[in-house]
Order: structure tokens, then C-alpha cells, then sequence
């Protein structure tokens, strides 16, 4: 789930790293294109549900996200960014990388990863 934990400018994944000093984080992660195939996906109409899909639903999500529109670019941009902002946070702010688990999970090798211990 994407939201709340990248709403601009709170991004509660900082709050709570600081908060709670030893807790962990998992940053998920996958090809940004088959990222993007989801959420259009994702967006489409559910039947019975008007209101929360299409147009609107792909705006309420840019807005979440932080994109700068709802193209495919932007999307792109604004997923890399989260990624890289969470990656850098915990490594260069917090110099605390151990405290971020970051898994490809359409790796198949994910698995094999050295992880928390």
C-alpha cells in the first residue's frame, strides 16, 4: 500500500523511524512499468463503487503519490523518487541502513537475500 506512508511532505515512514528508534522498515519494490500497469489497473471502475474510479480515483492517487500529473512519466517519477527518497533517508540521514529491508519482490532470488537477523 502506497498510502499514506508517501503523502508529500509528511511521509509517516520518517515520523515513525524517529519515533520508535529501533523499529524496521520494509521498502517493496518492482519494475516501475509493471508498477505503473498495476495502478492503471488498479484505478479502473469496480462495479457498484461510482465515484472511486477512473479519472478521479487516478487524480486522488497523484495527489497521494506526489506526482506532477497522472502520465505515465510523472507516475514513473514519483514512484523512483519515493524509492530513492526512503533508501536515502534511512542510509544517509539516519546512516541507519540496517533498519531498511528493500526487496524486489518480483525477484526470484528475493528469498535468498541476506535480511534482518
Amino acid at each position: 500500500q502506497d498510502s499514506p506512508w508517501c503523502h508529500e511532505p509528511n511521509k509517516l515512514y520518517q515520523r515513525f523511524a524517529r519515533l520508535y528508534p529501533t523499529s524496521k522498515f520494509v521498502l517493496t519494490t518492482r519494475n516501475a512499468d509493471e508498477w505503473y500497469n498495476s495502478v492503471v489497473r488498479w484505478v479502473k471502475c469496480v462495479p457498484g463503487k461510482e465515484g472511486q474510479c477512473g479519472n478521479k480515483k487516478m487524480e486522488r492517487y497523484r495527489a497521494i503519490f506526489g506526482a506532477n500529473s497522472t502520465s505515465r512519466e510523472d507516475f514513473i517519477s514519483a514512484f523512483e523518487l519515493h524509492n530513492s527518497d526512503a533508501r536515502q533517508f534511512f542510509n544517509e540521514e539516519l546512516n541507519q541502513p540496517e533498519r531498511l529491508l528493500d526487496i524486489d519482490l518480483t525477484n526470484k532470488d528475493y528469498g535468498n537475500r541476506v535480511g534482518w537477523k
